[in-house]
């Protein structure tokens, strides 16, 4: 309700973001917080990042499959910054999505990561230590972060039977990245 614009931002939901497959709308992370914190610290680095996305509200009446997978991270686009690049992401993901630390380091990316969920406390993790690093020295483009869910081996039009029953829902504020640096003196 009330998103009838593409590419618009739209405010949360008393204060609840959602994932819901088929849809084309996804919750969006503003960076701009970690960019301005990055940048007032002259030299740094990055000894270990970690993303946390939860934990999942329950959702009644809704087919919980999705929570069961895994989710991925997009890069916004540089242009539009409400947008995926939907067919390069699977293409080329080094250079749209958030790969895992490895890929980063060898340069061989060839899937975003999959982000999987605890079953212990329903909370998304992820190491991003060498993204936020490459990130903050400038490797790689500074963008917002979208999330949707994802598995490696189902495209999303193949998931669009199930994007009016399943659906992840969490708190704005359940969102964390935390991170542990060193800085020279």
């Amino acid at each position: 309700a009330g998103l009838s614009e593409p590419y618009v931002d739209y405010g949360d939901i008393n204060g609840q973001l959602f994932i819901q497959p088929g849809t084309g709308v996804f919750s969006k992370i503003n960076m701009d917080r970690l960019w301005e914190f990055a940048d007032s610290l002259e030299y740094f680095y990055v000894n270990l990042a970690l993303l946390e996305i939860g934990p999942l509200q329950s959702n009644p009446g809704v087919n919980r499959a999705p929570q069961r997978e895994n989710i991925s991270i997009a890069l916004a686009s540089g242009a539009n910054p409400n947008k995926i690049f939907g067919s390069a992401f699977f293409k080329s993901p080094l250079s749209y999505a958030l790969l895992n630390d490895f890929s980063y380091i060898t340069g061989s990316g060839l899937n975003p990561v999959e982000i999987p969920l605890s079953e212990s406390d329903m909370t998304y993790r992820a190491e991003v230590s060498n993204y936020l690093q490459l990130t903050a020295e400038g490797t790689l483009r500074r963008t917002d972060l979208m999330i949707f869910p994802f598995n490696r081996t189902v495209t999303f039009t193949e998931r669009f039977d199930q994007a009016i029953l399943d659906q992840i829902i969490f708190d704005q504020g359940s969102i964390k990245l935390k991170l542990f640096y060193t800085t020279l003196q």
